[in-house]
């Protein structure tokens, strides 16, 4: 029986995240609502990424699930922003493993995910770098360890991937498109302030060239940074 070993009350929620539900509310359940009609299309395990850091796509994402979470969805969160692993920070919690246990098959994937009572949500968070293999340190996930998010998808209503931001060359963010193949929408996220279409195109090229069409582009919703 899927039992997470790991609860707590609930979560310490970023200052951010709570100012930002504040002043766009009404966007925010745009938000969720987009979501949950791509759950009606079969899109149950959606990734949010940015085009570049700072875009605050895990403010977004964070904002998202606390409504759904409030509508009363079962929500899981996963950290897959393998080159700055902080989501389960950003709510308060210092874990000593996260899937980086799973994927090196040390641990299964209730051992290490978090559950708030309160809050409705459960967080599978990323603690370490990857396993090694030849003495490379970091490399893409196994595929077969990657199932963790296929048991995500059979015991929560909706799984959101945090996927980092796509800001540097094709070759740093190989773990975070292998993880792409397993998901069934990617929603791409872009600070206009800072846009540049250049950055978009090359993101979107990348999502596509990972085998899955996006869901949509969250822009201009709210100054985040400034919300933060």
């Amino acid at each position: 029986m899927f039992q997470p070993s790991f609860r707590v009350d609930s979560f310490a929620w970023p200052s951010g995240c709570t100012r930002l539900s504040m002043v766009a509310g009404n966007q925010m359940d745009q938000l969720a609502d987009a979501l949950l009609a791509g759950l009606e299309r079969g899109e149950q395990v959606v990734g949010m990424s940015g085009c570049r850091r700072g875009d605050g796509c895990t403010t977004l994402l964070l904002c998202a699930s606390r409504r759904l979470a409030d509508r009363g969805f079962k929500i899981a969160l996963v950290d897959a922003d393998f080159d700055n692993p902080l989501l389960a920070r950003r709510l308060g919690l210092l874990p000593e493993a996260g899937w980086e246990e799973v994927l090196a098959a040390r641990l299964r994937a209730e051992e290490v995910i978090i559950e708030s009572v309160q809050d409705r949500l459960a967080v599978l968070p990323l603690c370490g770098s990857l396993p090694s293999q030849g003495g490379v340190s970091q490399r893409p996930p196994d595929s077969g360890n990657l199932k963790v998010l296929d048991v995500l998808r059979e015991h929560y209503d909706l799984v959101l991937v945090d996927l980092g931001e796509f800001d540097g060359g094709v070759e740093d963010n190989e773990s975070s498109l292998a993880v792409i193949g397993w998901l069934d929408a990617v929603v791409l996220v872009r600070n206009l302030r800072n846009a540049q279409e250049n950055k978009l195109r090359e993101t979107r090229r990348r999502v596509l060239a990972a085998g899955l069409l996006e869901a949509g582009i969250v822009e201009n919703f709210v100054d985040v940074r400034r919300a933060a």
